[in-house]
C-alpha cells in the first residue's frame, strides 16, 4: 500500500467545516424550494373566494367553486415548476404540523361561517370568515414555508 500524502485523515476542524458547508448547502436548497409570496397570495384569495361563493346565486356559486378548484389544481402543478423540486412542506413533519393547524382552522371558519350566514342571512358574517381565512392562510402558509426551510437547515 502506498501512502498518499494528498489524502490526510479527517480532523475535527475539517469535519466541522464540511458539516457547516453541508448545512449551508441544505439551507440554500430549502430556500430555493419555497414558493414565492404571490403564490401564497393567490392561494389565500382562492380560499377566501371559496367561502364567499356561498353568498352567490347558484350559477355564480358553481362557477366560483369550479374556478377555485381549477386554480388550486394549477397551483399544485406550478409549485414543482416554481421551486424545481419534487418535495413540498406537507412532506416534512414540522411544516406539516402547521399545515394541519391551518386546515383545522379553515374547516372551523368555513363551516362555521357558512352555517352562521345561512341561518342568519347576514353577509358580514361570511365576509369576516373569508377575510380571516385569507389572513390565516397567508400567515400560516408563510410559517409553514419557514418551518419547511428550517427542517432542512436544522435551524429553529
Amino acid at each position: 500500500m502506498e501512502n498518499n500524502e494528498a489524502h490526510q485523515p479527517t480532523t475535527a476542524d475539517t469535519a466541522a467545516a464540511n458539516l457547516a458547508f453541508l448545512h449551508a448547502d441544505g439551507a440554500n436548497a430549502a430556500t430555493a424550494a419555497t414558493a414565492p409570496l404571490w403564490y401564497h397570495l393567490v392561494q389565500s384569495a382562492t380560499i377566501a373566494a371559496f367561502i364567499l361563493a356561498f353568498s352567490l346565486p347558484m350559477n355564480w356559486f358553481i362557477t366560483t367553486l369550479c374556478g377555485a378548484a381549477i386554480i388550486s389544481t394549477i397551483l399544485g402543478f406550478l409549485r414543482t415548476r416554481l421551486t424545481r423540486v419534487q418535495t413540498s412542506p406537507w412532506e416534512r413533519s414540522p411544516s406539516r404540523k402547521i399545515g394541519l393547524q391551518l386546515l383545522a382552522l379553515l374547516l372551523v371558519l368555513g363551516i362555521g361561517g357558512v352555517w352562521l350566514y345561512t341561518t342568519s342571512g347576514q353577509l358580514w358574517i361570511l365576509l369576516v370568515a373569508a377575510a380571516l381565512a385569507f389572513g390565516l392562510t397567508l400567515y400560516l402558509g408563510q410559517r409553514m414555508e419557514k418551518a419547511f426551510i428550517n427542517s432542512f437547515s436544522g435551524a429553529k
